[in-house]
């Protein structure tokens, strides 16, 4: 067999678990296998369809309308938590969910070609912490 040729090829990135985020009291974390599937953006985008009780997440641009910081280049471990009240109120009121009592995750589903995640929050399963 001859030279390979690999231009055509990219690299998998091997993660444990499934994309999700998981709703707290704490705050809005993505799992490690989110975070990777966008590619490890510094910045993204987040989309809330009310009507439907789903939220989308983009990788864009620190300059694009609405990015949000997500993770920074320096960061070592691969994590993101958001503690922004505003949005966890947002989700918890569209949601009718309970924090304070409970943890919501729920899993994404991936559009590679469109780089998003997507969440549909009515699946989330629900932990109790008391």
């Amino acid at each position: 067999m001859g030279t390979v040729n690999l231009n055509d090829f990219s690299t998998y990135f091997l993660t444990t678990g499934d994309p999700s985020i998981s709703v707290s009291k704490n705050g809005l974390t993505f799992s490690k296998a989110a975070i990777i599937k966008l590619e490890k953006p510094e910045y993204v985008k987040i989309l809330m369809n009310y009507e439907g009780r789903m939220m989308a997440i983009v990788k864009c641009e620190k300059d694009d309308e609405g990015a949000a910081g997500f993770l920074s280049p320096s960061k070592k471990v691969v994590s993101v938590r958001w503690n922004n009240s505003d949005l966890i109120s947002s989700i918890c009121e569209m949601m009718n969910w309970d924090v304070k009592n409970n943890i919501y995750r729920v899993n994404a589903i991936f559009d590679k070609d469109q780089g998003v995640l997507l969440f549909d929050l009515n699946t989330a399963i629900i932990t109790s912490v008391s």
